[in-house]
């Protein structure tokens, strides 16, 4: 009998959440020199919670300060939400506090980083 195929690992799926394209497309460059991730981007927190549903990543890179609905309010969204809750949230702000920390991880963020961050700190 010959072996059975060895399983290809799906790609995790990350969702890249940030208002200035700029910043959202050097975030995707420094991750996609690994090819281990499928990646998507949203300009604002509406389109991260249509993203968060349709696209179903396994983390969210989420900036905190943007017009309209902030970092905090989309991970508070995100969190209390049962068909996105599980999706885990890492915070990339260029307003890095440790109140801001405080604040982003009382709204359920699993880890906070200030901008700008090395590309092997995301590649972790």
């Amino acid at each position: 009998m010959p072996p059975l195929p060895e399983e290809v690992p799906a790609k995790r799926k990350i969702l890249v959440v940030d208002d200035d394209p700029a910043v959202a497309a050097a975030v995707v460059k420094l991750l996609r020199q690994t090819s281990r991730y499928e990646l998507e981007t949203a300009g604002n927190g509406f389109a991260a919670g249509i993203q968060a549903v349709t696209f179903c990543p396994d983390l969210v890179i989420l900036d905190l300060m943007m017009p309209q609905l902030d970092g905090f309010q989309v991970c508070k969204i995100l969190k209390s939400t049962p068909e996105t809750a599980q999706i885990k949230v890492l915070v990339l702000t260029g307003y890095y506090s440790e109140e801001n920390e405080k604040m982003a991880l009382g709204c359920g963020a699993d880890a906070c980083l200030g901008k700008p961050v090395k590309g092997d700190v995301l590649n972790e």
